[in-house]
């Protein structure tokens, strides 16, 4: 990740729900026209949450709120990403979804 003057070298294998919520806390206060991701499924996974997340400014995390259908996504100006694989096979590095993990309800999520 590249974030303005921000580079985040740190992502789990299995984007967590409480790590995106700590990642985007650090980073609402930044202002960013675009988000980068160099890296495998989960790091595109986190680009695409972070891009999410940071568009709407909420100051309270809640991704349930954006799975749920709560928060109209069509009607958000998103911050660009550009997403560059450095494995194949996951699939986010074709598709606009993102996995993301809960793992206090031991789920996987899909935004």
């Amino acid at each position: 990740f590249i974030f303005s003057h921000h580079l985040v070298n740190v992502i789990n294998k299995y984007p967590e729900i409480g790590f995106l919520e700590k990642l985007s806390n650090d980073l609402l206060s930044e202002e960013l026209d675009l988000i980068i991701g160099i890296g495998g499924g989960s790091v595109l996974d986190t680009t695409k949450v972070i891009s999410i997340y940071l568009s709407i400014r909420d100051h309270k995390f809640d991704f349930n709120k954006i799975i749920s259908g709560a928060i109209d996504l069509e009607k958000i100006n998103t911050i660009d990403n550009i997403c560059i694989p450095s494995t194949f096979g996951t699939g986010s590095e074709v598709t606009p979804f993102a996995t993301v993990w809960d793992f206090k309800l031991k789920k996987k999520l899909s935004l």
